[in-house]
C-alpha cells in the first residue's frame, strides 16, 4: 500500500509504503519511500508532489511526477522503489504538461510538448508516442495526432487483474465534455472505438469492459441505454465486432446518481447517491 503524508514535519510530504497486513492492523508501519522535503533542499527546487504511476503487480519501477512550484508542468522521473533512489541513466523527460504510462518494463506512452505544432491551443499534448527505453521524445513514434482545436489527447493501457495489457488506447479530449477513444492495434494501426462521445470507460472485469454513458445512445447493436447507464461487453469479442450486444448492469433511478466506480478482480464497486445519501 502507498500513500502520500503531510505533516507539520513533512511540509512537502512524504510517498510512503506499508504492507497489506499492516495497513489493516490498528496501527500501521509506514516506510518513506521519498521525502520530498529532503529531495527538494538537496536539489535547490521547489518540488512539488503530482503522483507516481508504477509498473503494474511488481511496482518495482515509477514514473515520478514532480513539479517545480506546483505549475501543471512536470518533470518525469523513473524511480526505483527496492533501493529507494532515482534509476542512474532511467528514463526521464523534461518539464511538459501531459504524462506518461508503462506498456511494459521498457516502453512507455507518452503525451509531452514535442516542440512546435504539437500543442493544442489550450496548451495541453496534442501527440501521442510510444517511447522505447533508451529513446528520446524525438526518436519515439508518433501514434496519435489530434486537432489544435482539442484540449488535449493522451494514451493509457487497459489491463486485467494479472496487469497484463488487453488493449492500448488513446483519449481524444475533443472538448470539455466529449472525447474520442482509440485502440492501438498489435500490427500499429489506430482504429476509433465504437462509444458514444460522452461516456468513460470505467474498468476492466472479468474480461468485461465497463463504460458509464453520459448520453442516451443506440449501440451498433440496436440497442438503447440512457444517460448514466453503466453498461459492459465481453472485451475481446466487442473489439472484435462492435455490433456484440452490452449487457445493462446498472441504471440509475430518477433519484440516483453513480459517483464513483472501481474494479476488482471479478466485482465492479459503484458508490452512488440515493436520494443525495451515499451507497
Amino acid at each position: 500500500m502507498f500513500n502520500f503524508w503531510q505533516d507539520a514535519d513533512h511540509v512537502r510530504g512524504v510517498w510512503r509504503r506499508t504492507s497489506l497486513e499492516s495497513y489493516r492492523s490498528a496501527d500501521p508501519k509506514w516506510e518513506t519511500v521519498i521525502d520530498l522535503d529532503a529531495l527538494a533542499k538537496a536539489e535547490g527546487k521547489n518540488w512539488i508532489w503530482k503522483g507516481a504511476d508504477c509498473r503494474p503487480k511488481t511496482h518495482d519501477r515509477c514514473l515520478v511526477n514532480l513539479s517545480n512550484g506546483g505549475k501543471d508542468a512536470v518533470t518525469l522521473r523513473e524511480f526505483d522503489t527496492v533501493e529507494r533512489k532515482f534509476v542512474d541513466g532511467g528514463i526521464t523527460l523534461p518539464e511538459s504538461k501531459g504524462g506518461a504510462s508503462w506498456i511494459d518494463k521498457d516502453t512507455l506512452l507518452i503525451s509531452r510538448d514535442f516542440g512546435p505544432g504539437t500543442l493544442t491551443n489550450s496548451g495541453y499534448p496534442m501527440v501521442v508516442k510510444r517511447m522505447k527505453r533508451g529513446q528520446t521524445p524525438d526518436q519515439a513514434e508518433t501514434l496519435f495526432t489530434g486537432q489544435p482545436t482539442d484540449v488535449s489527447v493522451s494514451g493509457y493501457t487497459l489491463r486485467d487483474a494479472d496487469g497484463v495489457v488487453k488493449a492500448t488506447l488513446i483519449n481524444r479530449s475533443v472538448d470539455f465534455y466529449s472525447s474520442e477513444t482509440y485502440r492501438v492495434t498489435d500490427d500499429g494501426a489506430v482504429v476509433k472505438l465504437a462509444l458514444p462521445a460522452k461516456s468513460d470507460i470505467t474498468g476492466l472485469v472479468a474480461g468485461k469492459l465497463v463504460v458509464s454513458l453520459k448520453q442516451d445512445w443506440t449501440a451498433p447493436s440496436g440497442q438503447d441505454f440512457k444517460s448514466g447507464d453503466l453498461i459492459a461487453w465481453p472485451l475481446d469479442a466487442w473489439l472484435e465486432d462492435p455490433a456484440t450486444p452490452a449487457v445493462l448492469v446498472l441504471r440509475p433511478t430518477e433519484r440516483q446518481a453513480v459517483e464513483g466506480v472501481n474494479a476488482t478482480r471479478n466485482t465492479l464497486v459503484v458508490a452512488l447517491y440515493d436520494n443525495v445519501r451515499g451507497s
